[in-house]
This record gives C-alpha cells, structure tokens and sequence, in this order.
C-alpha cells in the first residue's frame, strides 16, 4: 500500500500562486492562460502526495540540511519540505525559475 501525504500550502506559498496568476492575468493579459498554468500548478502539487521523497533535496548545503526540495513546473520551482512523521509535505514557496531561491529561502527562516 503507498502512502499517502497531506499537502500543505503555507501562506507564502498562497501568495505565490496568487501573484502568478495575477502577472498572467493582468501583465500578460492571457487570463485564459493564467488559469491553466495555475491548475497545472495545482495538478503537480497533488503529485507530492505520494513519494514526496523521489525530488531532491536542493544542491544549497544549509537549504539541504533543512530539508528542502524542490519540483519543476515548465519555468517555476516549487519548493517544498517532507514531514515523514506526520505525513505531510509543506509547500514552502512558489516562483520563477531564474530567481534567486537559494538567498530567498536563507532570509526567510
């Protein structure tokens, strides 16, 4: 039997997707489009509730050993930590690709 996780999106992480969707939105101007990427978002998150391990724990030695991963989705990262005990994957934050996760991550805990 494959275990089963809970996803947890936390409030910064709530605020990611929302801004995502907003950028498409109302920058892009493809609202029909910011609904998509937002469900395939979702879609990919409800991934992590089973085998939340498979992704890698992120190369960043400190971000490492605090556990944190990280899923690919098209030009975003989704990062995340796994509560094997619990059994719950709490998403962390949400955003572009090239931005600079590793220093974002260290300033925010």
């Amino acid at each position: 039997m494959v275990t089963r996780y809970e996803v947890i999106v936390t409030e910064p992480a709530k605020k990611d997707l929302f801004e995502i969707g907003h950028y498409i939105k109302f920058s892009i101007k493809e609202a029909g489009i910011a609904e998509i990427f937002i469900s395939g978002l979702l879609q990919k998150l409800s991934l992590l509730k089973t085998f939340p391990n498979r992704y890698p724990r992120l190369d960043d030695e400190e971000l490492s050993n605090r556990g944190i991963r990280s899923i690919s989705f098209k030009t975003h990262l989704i990062f995340y930590k796994v509560d094997i005990i619990s059994k719950k994957v709490i998403i962390l934050r949400i955003g572009y690709a090239r931005r600079n996760w590793n220093q974002i991550l260290k300033n925010e805990n």
